[in-house]
């Protein structure tokens, strides 16, 4: 939704949890989805509300949309989808 990928073009959802951690966003704002593939394998997926994606994106415009995010002693490397 926002564009933000691992150095390979791939979604980088680490780093977008690494930012909703810091924000601290209430647990209020996930939305447990349920979903099977054609294989047969159900699970819940977690994901969330428009309130969260504004205040990531605003995140990501403060910080100047960074190559690089530090969040609990790791480091996630960034590019970014036009």
């Amino acid at each position: 939704m926002l564009g933000v990928l691992s150095t390979s073009g791939r979604p980088h959802y680490m780093a977008v949890s690494a930012v909703i951690s810091i924000l601290n966003i209430d647990n209020s704002h996930r939305v447990l989805v349920p979903f099977q593939t054609g294989t047969g394998y159900a699970g819940i997926s977690v994901q969330y509300d428009d309130y969260t994606a504004r205040e990531v994106k605003r995140w990501f415009d403060e910080h100047g949309w960074p190559l690089e995010i530090a969040c609990g002693g790791r480091v996630f490397k960034l590019r970014y989808a036009n």
